[in-house]
C-alpha cells in the first residue's frame, strides 16, 4: 500500500512539474516573440537611420569645404536679395 501512495505522489510531483516547465515553455514563447518584434522595430530603425546618414553624407559632399558653405550661403543669401528686389519692382 506504502508503494502505491509513494507512486500516487511521485505522479502528482511530475504532473505539477510538467505545468509548471508547459508555464515556463509559454512564458519563453511569449518573451521569444517579444524579442522578435523589438528586433523587427530595430532594423527598421536602423534601416531609415542609415539612409538619412546617406542623404547627409550627400548633402555634406554637396557642400564640400567650411568655405564652400559660407560662399553658398552668401550666394544663396544674394540670390534671394535678388528675388525679392524682382518681386518688389513687379509690385509697383
Amino acid at each position: 500500500m506504502e508503494a502505491l501512495n509513494d507512486l500516487e505522489q511521485n505522479v502528482s510531483q511530475l504532473i505539477e512539474r510538467y505545468r509548471q516547465q508547459q508555464q515556463q515553455i509559454a512564458d519563453l514563447k511569449k518573451e521569444n516573440a517579444d524579442q522578435r518584434q523589438e528586433i523587427l522595430r530595430s532594423h527598421s530603425e536602423l534601416a531609415t537611420l542609415q539612409k538619412q546618414y546617406k542623404h547627409l553624407q550627400e548633402a555634406n559632399a554637396m557642400l564640400g569645404s567650411a568655405e564652400s558653405r559660407e560662399a553658398a550661403k552668401r550666394h544663396l543669401t544674394n540670390l534671394i536679395a535678388q528675388v525679392d528686389n524682382a518681386l518688389e519692382i513687379l509690385k509697383s
